[in-house]
């Protein structure tokens, strides 16, 4: 179980990760996983940017609104290997 998700995504700051699964295998693929079984979540705040995986090695920054409300982060994520 890899705790504390984060990635670089086009910059030096370490992003937290939003939470979809698509996003967390992506994180258990550039950690040297063949998939992630499970993931837990945490809320980010409004008005912050977080990190989108979009394939192969590569995150994108996504911003997140401004709606006073909890944003799904990836927390944990379980990885396997096949």
């Amino acid at each position: 179980m890899l705790h504390n998700a984060g990635v670089y995504a086009n910059s030096s700051v370490k992003l937290d990760v939003w939470a979809t699964a698509y996003n967390a295998y992506g994180y258990c693929h550039i950690k040297g996983f063949d998939d992630a079984v499970r993931f837990t979540t945490k809320c980010g705040e409004d008005e912050s940017t977080f990190a989108r995986y979009v394939g192969g090695t590569k995150w994108v920054q996504k911003d997140s609104g401004s709606k006073n409300r909890c944003y799904g982060l990836i927390e944990t994520v379980t990885c396997t290997d096949n």
